[in-house]
């Protein structure tokens, strides 16, 4: 069992997606912000991040961005999750350090094959 931090600014999602994770047979920690999820990391690193890619303060790229660049952060890796339609969201994502990009609505079955790729399992 793996635990996935899931960072999100909507607690409707949070709740949606620890609920599928734990389905999935893991361990959901959640942040609702992209500060409290780098705290999180620091002090209790996750074997994967599930993170939203459109929050307010920091997003979603600008954490990632900031979490590559830390030295006292560990390096799980990050599938990013989008609604937005982007045509190089993809590239900006991997450019920023990120492992996977999956949009939303999240097809579970897609979910768990990037999980289990991720983690190796």
């Amino acid at each position: 069992m793996a635990t996935i931090l899931i960072v999100d600014d909507q607690m409707s999602t949070l709740d949606l997606m620890a609920a599928t994770i734990r389905i999935l047979g893991h361990e959901p920690q959640i942040a609702n912000s992209a500060p409290q999820a780098l705290r999180l990391i620091a002090s209790n690193p996750p074997d994967l991040v599930l993170l939203d890619l459109m929050m307010p303060g920091m997003n979603g790229l600008e954490m990632l961005k900031q979490l590559r660049t830390s030295t006292e952060n560990s390096q799980p890796p990050v599938v990013v999750i989008t609604a937005g339609g982007e045509y190089d969201i993809e590239d900006r994502v991997l450019e920023a350090g990120g492992t996977a990009c999956l949009q939303k609505p999240i097809n579970v079955e897609q979910l768990k094959k990037t999980i289990n790729s991720l983690l190796k399992t």
